[in-house]
Order: structure tokens, then C-alpha cells, then sequence
């Protein structure tokens, strides 16, 4: 159990941040500058808070914030690598053909 955070502990900004990042590459838009700033102070008094929320919990806080911002930041890696075609390029024209089933015939695409 942690009793305290120190000063370079992850945040719940570190956190919210990886999720504006995430919101941002999955959507294509960026958050407006009114979402940007009820986020950040609301963090902002947040963090001020996770001291003493950090003393009265039975589980490591610090150990939950640096994962969940961890595998946010790691979903934002992979939708960011999904989104992008280097090894093949953007439309090559190739031909994709799904196998056809019992139930459905084959489609014929162009990628």
C-alpha cells in the first residue's frame, strides 16, 4: 500500500492526457479548447487530492494509475500502427478476396 505519492508519481493528468491522446487518434479530431481546459482543472484538483486518497486506500493507487496509463498509451500505439499502411502503401490496388462460405459467396474488393 502506498501511503503517498511523491512529486514525479504518475497523475490522473498523465492519465487523462493518454486518454485525450487516444480519443484524438481514434476519432481523427482534436478536443475543443473548452473540453481541454474543464479536463486539465478538473485533473488539476485531482491531483491535488491524491495524496490523501492515496493514504486511505487498500490497493497500490500509484501502481493503478502508471498501468491504466500504460495500456492506454499502448492502445494509442497500436490504433496509431493500424491506421497506417507503410509496408503495402495506401491503395495499391491489389485485389482482396474473402473465401467464400456455405452461407455467403465470395467478395471481391479493391484495396
Amino acid at each position: 500500500m502506498s501511503s503517498s505519492l511523491s512529486s514525479s508519481s504518475p497523475t490522473i493528468s498523465a492519465l487523462v492526457n493518454a486518454a485525450e491522446v487516444l480519443f484524438a487518434t481514434l476519432s481523427g479530431k482534436a478536443l475543443s479548447a473548452n473540453v481541454l481546459k474543464v479536463s486539465s482543472g478538473t485533473t488539476f484538483v485531482i491531483d491535488g487530492l491524491l495524496p490523501t486518497l492515496s493514504s486511505r486506500l487498500a490497493f497500490d493507487l500509484e501502481g493503478v494509475l502508471v498501468g491504466a496509463t500504460q495500456v492506454l498509451q499502448g492502445l494509442n500505439t497500436a490504433v496509431a500502427a493500424a491506421k497506417t499502411n507503410t509496408a503495402h502503401g495506401a491503395g495499391n490496388g491489389a485485389t482482396l478476396v474473402v473465401p467464400s462460405s456455405a452461407a455467403h459467396t465470395g467478395v471481391t474488393g479493391t484495396v
